[in-house]
């Protein structure tokens, strides 16, 4: 939910009306590429997926991003850190980027989990044996 909120106060449009589960379909504003914006987002160092959303009207189909907390949540992150990352996925769905606030994106993703594990101790939970 921290995501979802950060990303709909900073100009991202959220499809079905937001978030009750770990998944957020997050839409561009008006007048930028979804397109894009996803290699700007890969560049930035973030994995997302484009998808395309069928509405009850054949002919209309929607773009918008697929964006899951579980890896980031698996990793240890908490809701403070998804707002950060709601921030940084943001910026490409509502402006264009300059090569250097790309750069400065990706260093801001490095720093955020070149010290997270794959899998957190809270995910692992306790052994069996």
């Amino acid at each position: 939910k921290a995501l979802a909120a950060t990303l709909e106060s900073s100009g991202t449009k959220l499809l079905c009306g937001g978030t009750e589960t770990h998944l957020v379909l997050a839409a561009p504003a008006p007048g930028t590429d979804i397109t894009d914006a996803v290699h700007v987002l890969v560049r930035i160092g973030l994995q997302v997926k484009l998808d395309r959303i069928p509405t009850m009207r054949s002919e209309m189909v929607l773009s918008a991003l697929r964006l899951s907390t579980l890896n980031p949540t698996t990793r240890g992150l908490k809701e403070e850190d998804m707002a950060y990352i709601g921030l940084l996925l943001a910026k490409p769905l509502t402006q264009i980027l300059s090569p250097e606030e790309i750069e400065q994106s990706h260093q801001e993703i490095v720093a955020l989990v070149k010290d997270s594990p794959i899998s957190s101790e809270e995910w692992l939970g306790e052994s069996d044996d």
